[in-house]
């Protein structure tokens, strides 16, 4: 499996995600992880669609990494991804541990602190875009 990345082409890219295909979940799993740690954000984006061939505790383990990602469209996507994934009190508690951190980064606490507590239409209106995310 690929260890290490470096701005790869569009073929090289295509290359990728058919090998991914012939992938067994084992095999796709590293290369999530593997990917996470890269900073080629074509990546990272093919590593993401391939969260859902992975087991759900490890996919969200996986998916929390990418909210310390430099891009911020990638770090709004995986909080979607994760706002998918989890209930209510598991956010509230991603949030004041994310808030723990020595780093972290402002749209990813201000776009969760939205979705969980804006009231009224207002919050409906950051769940709903949120939510939205997971399409781009």
């Amino acid at each position: 499996m690929l260890k290490t990345f470096l701005f790869f082409t569009e073929t090289e890219n295509l290359a990728i995600e058919v090998a991914l295909k012939l992938s067994s979940d084992i095999e796709i799993e590293r290369f999530i992880s593997n990917a996470i740690n890269n900073d080629d954000i074509s990546i990272i984006k093919i590593a993401i669609n391939y969260l859902s061939k992975i087991p759900r505790l490890k996919r969200i383990q996986l998916t929390k990494r990418l909210l310390k990602i430099n891009d911020s469209d990638l770090r709004l996507k995986a909080l979607s991804l994760i706002a998918q994934e989890c209930d209510r009190q598991d956010l509230e508690k991603m949030l004041d541990d994310y808030l723990q951190m020595d780093t972290y980064y402002f749209n990813v606490v201000t776009w969760l602190d939205q979705y969980l507590y804006a009231p009224g239409r207002y919050g409906e209106f950051f769940q709903d875009k949120l939510n939205s995310l997971i399409q781009e």
